[in-house]
């Protein structure tokens, strides 16, 4: 999920000038034009407990944009995934999160690709599903649970490690 510089300060309730300073840090992708977006997972982390408590996880969450790919998260989002799973600031965003991840467990146990290099990588796939766009919206804000029964198994093949070793 990815958010502008606009999308930020509009959510939070921040100056342009604010954002982009908070932002300064967060890894950006800037076109042509010096649009830049931002992983919404990287954002988080620069939000104040009082701007959180006022809900401006959930107007990020409704100005953020899907990624194109869906299921593919990269070969370097373990360690975004790790910071946004450490950032989680509230109980009901942790609970959902273990939600998530016991059915992206159950969904792979239930499916034929459960076998050797996704079992030996499940534990960094385990972490990389809370980053995926449909379980990192109903990680922050509730509402629908993704269906993981179907997403795992194909999540697990195109973010397996053996999958980005290839790839490399």
């Amino acid at each position: 999920m990815i958010i502008t510089r606009k999308d930020y300060s509009r959510a939070v309730g921040v100056c342009i000038e604010t954002a982009a300073r908070r932002l300064k840090a967060v890894p950006s992708q800037c076109g042509d034009r010096r649009a830049c977006v931002y992983e919404l997972r990287a954002a988080l982390p620069t939000l104040w407990p009082k701007e959180v408590e006022a809900g401006a996880v959930e107007r990020l969450v409704a100005a953020a944009a899907p990624p194109e790919d869906r299921l593919y998260v990269g070969p370097d989002a373990l360690e975004g995934a790790r910071s946004f799973i450490q950032w989680l600031p509230a109980q009901e965003m942790r609970d959902r999160l273990a939600e998530i991840q016991s059915d992206f467990i159950s969904g792979i146990a239930a499916s034929p690709v459960c076998g050797g290099p996704v079992i030996r990588d499940l534990e960094n796939l385990r972490t990389l599903i809370a980053i995926q766009p449909d379980s990192m919206k109903y990680i922050l804000v509730g509402g629908q649970v993704p269906t993981l029964d179907r997403l795992a198994p194909a999540f697990a093949i195109i973010n397996a490690k053996f999958q980005m070793e290839l790839v490399a």
